[in-house]
Order: C-alpha cells, then sequence, then structure tokens
C-alpha cells in the first residue's frame, strides 16, 4: 500500500515540477511531459485500475496547472493508459527500449491530440511548425521516460 500513496506523492510532485523547475530545461520553448511520464510508468508497472487510476490523477494533475481545456488531459491520459495495457497483454513490454518506442510513439499520440484541441478551440499555428514541435516534444518526453522509470523502479516495485 506505502508504494501506492508514494507514487501518487511523486506524480503530484511531477505536475509541481513540470510548471516550475522544468522551465530551466525548455529546448526551444519545450519540456518533456513530466505527467505523461508518470502515466507510462504506471501502465507498465502496476494493475490496470490502478494504472488507470494513476492516469486520471496525472491528468488532473496537468490540467490543473496547465491552460488548456480542464479534463482534456484526464481523457487523453485515461485512454493511453487502457491502449499500453491492451498492448501490453498481447506483447511482453518489459524491455527498456521497447518501453522507449512506445513511450515516443504515445507521446506523439498525446501531443497530436493536444494539438487537435488546440485548433479546435482557435489556436492556430501552422501545420509545420505544429508537426516539428510534436515530433521534438515527443522526443525529449521518450528521451526523459528511461532515466526516469530507471529512478523510479525501487519505488514501484515496493510490496
Amino acid at each position: 500500500m506505502k508504494k501506492y500513496f508514494y507514487f501518487l506523492l511523486i506524480i503530484f510532485l511531477c505536475g509541481v515540477i513540470q510548471v516550475s523547475l522544468l522551465d530551466a530545461f525548455r529546448v526551444i520553448g519545450i519540456k518533456p511531459d513530466l505527467c505523461l511520464i508518470m502515466t507510462l510508468i504506471a501502465a507498465f508497472n502496476f494493475r490496470p485500475k490502478w494504472a488507470f487510476g494513476f492516469g486520471v490523477f496525472a491528468g488532473l494533475m496537468k490540467d490543473i496547472f496547465s491552460s488548456g481545456g480542464f479534463g482534456m488531459n484526464v481523457a487523453v491520459f485515461s485512454l493511453l493508459v487502457f491502449l499500453v495495457v491492451e498492448l501490453n497483454r498481447r506483447l511482453p513490454l518489459d524491455y527498456g527500449l521497447i518501453q522507449l518506442a512506445v513511450a515516443f510513439i504515445v507521446s506523439i499520440l498525446s501531443n497530436i491530440l493536444s494539438a487537435t484541441a488546440a485548433a479546435a478551440s482557435g489556436k492556430t499555428v501552422s501545420a509545420g511548425i505544429s508537426a516539428g514541435m510534436i515530433l521534438l516534444a515527443s522526443v525529449y518526453t521518450a528521451l526523459i521516460f528511461l532515466p526516469v522509470s530507471r529512478i523510479l523502479k525501487p519505488v514501484v516495485s515496493l510490496s
């Protein structure tokens, strides 16, 4: 039970870090999505019900701390947890490089859904710039995913 509490606390801290300390690590105005990374770690390491709950909480943290439409990240992260859990049931996703590839693909999906929601709300950005930012943000998030998941391995392995 301790690991669930610790993981919730870590998700909350990642939400705070996302909007504060992580600004120092921006590359061309882009930073990795720690809440998405925590959602992926939950999907890879916890039972589906817990993973779904952690995904909802991470989406809620991102919605609270960001300026986008409220509830969008909760819906997106819930969908992504479902997809990763189902993929994990069908294929063994235990290896770091496979998880890295899944993190990259899931990050692209998340960023495309966020860009689509932004466009639907009336924000205009050229397609080339938007595609470049989606790709760069996805690469950045995927590259940060592996070290973060290794650092948190002791927490998710608690009994």
